[in-house]
């Protein structure tokens, strides 16, 4: 399993201050902010993470990067994603997967059926073993503008083929 949120670095004067997002994010929830009781994404390499959402018929979302063009981005695209209270609400419905294309073949392969060409990429598939569905693709970037249409859109796809594929094992 990848672990995506890594410790922030924030200089102020001459010290350098090491911040974790999750610890952020724990403390938070005392204050007011909700942030402790949300469940956080469990992403996973995308071999393991794709066999379990066919398995258990839940939605795949695809974080999809390559090393050279885009790491720095999808850490924190998925971050953002992490901790978004959209996305939150849909967590427990997918299987996330985050996976290097210039370093993983299946990765690699999935992005070349879905002739995937720009980085980082999220997409969401039916659960199908037989074949690639892509419901929907967004073409994530690590900047804010633009982030709530793109978490709208992976949730609609999440809920529709939930929805789809809720009780057919």
């Amino acid at each position: 399993m990848n672990t995506i949120a890594g410790p922030l670095i924030q200089r102020w004067g001459a010290r350098t201050v090491i911040v974790d997002v999750w610890a952020l994010a724990m403390l938070a929830g005392p204050f007011g902010g909700g942030v402790a009781t949300a469940e956080p994404i469990q992403w996973a390499d995308v071999g393991t993470c794709y066999e379990r959402g066919v398995h258990e018929q839940k939605p795949i979302v695809l974080l999809l990067y390559d090393k050279v063009t885009g790491r720095v981005d999808a850490d924190v695209i998925a971050t953002r994603l992490s901790l978004s209270p959209r996305i939150q609400a849909v967590v427990s419905k997918a299987s996330w997967c985050f996976g290097d294309v210039s370093s993983d073949l299946i990765s690699l392969n999935i992005s070349k059926a879905l002739q995937i060409k720009y980085y980082p990429s999220v997409s969401v598939l039916a659960p199908d073993g037989e074949m690639l569905d892509e419901t929907a693709r967004i073409r994530m970037a690590a900047r804010i503008d633009g982030s709530e249409a793109a978490e709208e859109s992976i949730v609609q796809g999440i809920e529709r083929l939930a929805a789809k594929y809720r009780g057919q094992r």
